[in-house]
């Protein structure tokens, strides 16, 4: 079980969703380095939100 697939597993403990937006935290969850992007975590998915111009380094490199 991935980092990521954990944290979806625990999300309704807390909240309904995370969203995170920290380069060090997105980075952990995504192995995606950028200056830009918005993961939003809910319990049976999750959401990489990023500026246009990352996109295709962000197919390439999120893949959870």
């Amino acid at each position: 079980m991935t980092d990521l697939e954990k944290l979806c597993s625990r999300v309704t403990e807390v909240a309904d969703c995370a969203v995170i937006t920290d380069d060090v935290n997105r980075r952990y969850f995504t192995a995606m380095k950028s200056s830009a992007g918005t993961l939003v975590v809910f319990p049976e998915k999750a959401y990489f939100i990023i500026d246009f111009r990352y996109i295709e380094k962000a197919k390439k490199t999120v893949t959870a």
